[in-house]
């Protein structure tokens, strides 16, 4: 029977869009929340290639979690969770032990760099320090002839590699831009015509596309195929994710790392304990590492802690994918709603909006709209 006079509090680890979203819900009913983060902002890592870019500073994707998060049951301790005891009901941190009653674990991911020889020479895009670092890197790149790798044609391959052409081409520098990825098929869920779009978008900037071509080995200034040897002045990965669960007993999750989660995204064989976002796995089921998929789980687990704490009947997590979005070069976008096909200027503004409304707190989202603004009127 559900004690209805149990403390009303849930810890969360991980503050990304799964964590936040759950924590919106909770704090709007009255929950206190305990946030432990690696980070005391928030960062919204869709726009992440824009920062590596230099398309945007980072006050347009990284924000203070107290200035839009100022609600007084609301607790956010910075530090690093070294284990969680689920036995003992508590996190081991580098600085403290710290109890919970409801557990959220939305530890997000991180670019896989187990599959590829060397591949921890090349940089990767997961956190606003590897995008500020990866900027760096292209300015710098100032000598004739420089070559940048990008191995992985995914989202974030082919968003970054569409900005970088467009910002040396805004800043009068030249460079070759090699795009190589392992299967033929770019974005598999796009039907012919839109690959073709994306292939044509490439070929504007006059990115290089090596598809398909498997990458066997990274060194300091190249790259092996199965079938070539590319240099490279920098090599960027962005490859499959590997979910950030090595703090969890083993036991709980698969052989991909995963968590494994029942249909209300409970952790398997526990009551009071939660997963969302790209660590999770519900088995057979598939479910797509989106931006949006992570945000409807974390608003399904906030309300599935609720109803248990009242006695109601739990909400089974079913994953609803509303649209895909591809942003293109020159502010074009090819997207796929309801089976259909979307492309062009239109598109863009379609996906900025998008992105617009999941930034957290209205200062941030002036902010960025006024940065969009000028980066539009810019290049018109």
């Amino acid at each position: 029977m559900t004690n209805l006079n149990y403390k009303k509090e849930v810890t969360v680890v991980g503050g990304g869009l799964a964590g936040l979203a759950a924590i919106k819900v909770l704090l709007k009913t009255g929950w206190s929340v305990h946030l432990v983060a690696m980070d005391s902002y928030f960062t919204f890592l869709p726009l992440l290639h824009e920062l590596a870019a230099g398309s945007l500073p980072i006050a347009s994707l990284r924000f203070d979690y107290h200035s839009f998060l100022q609600a007084n049951n609301f607790k956010l301790t910075v530090a690093q969770v070294q284990q969680i005891d689920l036995a003992q009901h508590c996190l081991i941190t580098n600085q403290e032990k710290i109890d919970f009653d409801y557990l959220l674990i939305a530890t997000g991911s991180h670019t896989a760099q187990d599959k590829i020889v060397g591949s921890r020479q090349a940089l990767t895009l997961n956190t606003w320090q590897q995008a500020e670092m990866l900027a760096e890197r292209l300015d710098a790149l100032s000598k004739q002839g420089s070559v940048i790798n990008i191995i992985g044609a995914s989202f974030t391959g082919l968003e970054l590699s569409l900005e970088i052409a467009e910002q040396l081409k805004r800043k009068k520098q030249k460079a070759t831009i090699n795009l190589l990825h392992s299967h033929v098929r770019l974005v598999p869920w796009l039907p012919e015509i839109g690959h073709q779009i994306i292939i044509q978008a490439l070929e504007r900037q006059g990115i290089n596309l090596y598809s398909p071509e498997r990458v066997v080995a990274i060194g300091p200034q190249y790259i092996l195929t199965k079938t070539g040897h590319y240099r490279g002045d920098l090599n960027i990965l962005t490859t499959g994710i590997t979910p950030n669960t090595a703090i969890l007993d083993p036991a709980l999750v698969n052989d991909q790392g995963e968590v494994l989660v029942n249909n209300y995204l409970q952790v398997r064989g526990q009551v009071r304990v939660w997963a969302a976002g790209d660590i999770i796995s519900l088995g057979e089921r598939a479910i797509p590492k989106l931006a949006q998929t992570a945000i409807q789980q974390g608003r399904i687990v906030a309300d599935n802690i609720i109803k248990q704490q009242s006695g109601r009947p739990l909400q089974p997590y079913q994953p609803r994918i509303k649209g895909l979005f591809i942003a293109l070069d020159k502010m074009r976008a090819v997207g796929h709603i309801n089976h259909r096909l979307i492309h062009g200027h239109w598109v863009w503004f379609v996906w900025r909006t998008v992105y617009f409304f999941n930034i957290p707190g209205w200062k941030n989202h002036w902010r960025l709209a006024k940065i969009w603004t000028r980066r539009f009127l810019g290049r018109h």
